[in-house]
């Protein structure tokens, strides 16, 4: 019985500070059934029982839990943020491309001129 002790107050003051905390900081909109400070007093002074309540009871639910799982799309190409991250990546790199072929084009032009004016031609231009 006695080694069995040990490792029970272990728990405890383990499950007992992380309820104190998650308590102290949980914002107090969001604490359920009483208000913080008595949450906070039910924690410290029920030993077991409160940090249970307070997990059970007390403490926010993460925004969407139902109870039930989350429904996930069945495939990649039904999940519609990741269809939406797959645009903006193609028309990033469309850019790219498109940026990259006029850098090219004005490389060319400039080096055209570059060999006109280095053999004395006088470069097309716009007649006025």
């Amino acid at each position: 019985m006695g080694r069995f002790l040990i490792p029970a107050a272990i728990v405890l003051v383990g499950l007992t500070l992380y309820a104190l905390f998650e308590a102290l900081l949980t914002p107090a909109h969001q604490v359920r059934s009483m208000p913080k400070w008595a949450w906070v007093a039910v924690v410290v002074l029920v030993p077991l029982v409160g940090p249970l309540l307070w997990l059970c009871l007390g403490r926010a639910r993460p925004a969407g839990a139902t109870g039930r799982p989350a429904a996930r799309p069945a495939s990649p190409d039904d999940d519609e943020d990741f269809l939406r991250t797959l645009r903006t990546q193609r028309r990033q790199a469309e850019r790219e491309r498109e940026l990259d072929r006029r850098d090219a084009e004005l490389r060319a032009r400039e080096e055209e001129l570059r060999r006109r004016r280095e053999t004395g031609q006088e470069p097309d231009g716009p007649e006025a």
